[in-house]
């Protein structure tokens, strides 16, 4: 198949890979015991070996920072009001 610019495009390794690099989530199975469902995976097949362990630790830690920052705030005490000029 030619891309749109000319040059063949190379098969993709599963369905899921298409969205590789934009909304992808990548298969586990493909880097230890080798993924039975092959092409027709709807996981991404070109993500590196580590990557879903990546992402996991990236939302643990961003869910981490916002319930440690929702404390914080909720522990200080309020914000005084400036006076009124009347």
């Amino acid at each position: 198949p030619a891309s749109p610019g000319g040059a063949l495009a190379a098969p993709l390794p599963s369905v899921g890979s298409a969205m590789h690099g934009v909304n992808c989530k990548p298969c586990v199975f493909v880097w230890t015991k080798g993924c039975s469902s092959g092409t027709a995976c709807v996981f991404c097949h070109l993500c590196d070996a580590g990557e879903k362990k990546r992402r996991q630790k990236v939302r643990r830690d961003y869910r981490f920072e916002r319930r440690r920052e929702k404390e914080d705030s909720a522990a200080a005490p309020p914000a005084l009001a400036a006076p009124r000029r009347w």
